[in-house]
């Protein structure tokens, strides 16, 4: 039962790791493609201002989906013993 139970967590975790990726480049996406339509095309060469928004997503999704594999591990474990 207690396996069931990390496996469940651990999958509704990695849902939200890819959720916060895909969020991560629509929200990337879409602020570069509005760059293109503006005069000032430095910003959208060099990338810069960085907006920390979407990176934060993206650190978000790499904590998530090693938190998923964590529990899946642990699942595993409790699994086998």
């Amino acid at each position: 039962m207690g396996n069931a139970i990390l496996f469940i967590i651990g999958g509704v975790v990695l849902l939200i790791a890819v959720v916060f990726f895909f969020w991560y480049r629509a929200e990337q996406n879409a602020y570069y493609a509005s760059l293109t339509g503006r005069y000032d095309i430095r910003e959208f060469i060099e990338r810069k201002p960085r907006r920390p928004e979407p990176e934060a997503l993206l650190i978000g999704s790499i904590i998530s989906a090693v938190v998923a594999v964590a529990l899946f591990v642990a699942g595993i474990i409790v699994l086998v013993v």
